[in-house]
């Protein structure tokens, strides 16, 4: 009896862990758990979706050597 009851009470616990179906590539998504294997919810695009390769933003920046041979003295400097 022991058993029966136990089975009955882990099988209900797993039925509410996750138990709908994962998420398709290109499907609105709001965390990376609901994505199927191999995919991650981008959420750089809107809306956020389910997709392989997450949006990569230009991170590139533009400096000359003048811009890299100025010191720069962080004690002095002041944020607004």
């Amino acid at each position: 009896m022991r058993a029966l009851i136990l089975c009955g009470v882990l099988g209900l616990g797993l039925a509410g862990c996750g138990g709908g179906k994962l998420l398709a590539e290109g499907e609105i998504c709001s965390s990376s758990a609901e994505c199927d294997v191999g995919l991650l919810c981008d959420r750089g695009r809107t809306p956020a979706v389910c997709a392989k390769d997450p949006t990569r933003r230009d991170l590139a920046v533009s400096m000359t050597a003048e811009d890299m041979s100025v010191a720069v003295d962080l004690a002095s400097t002041t944020t607004d």
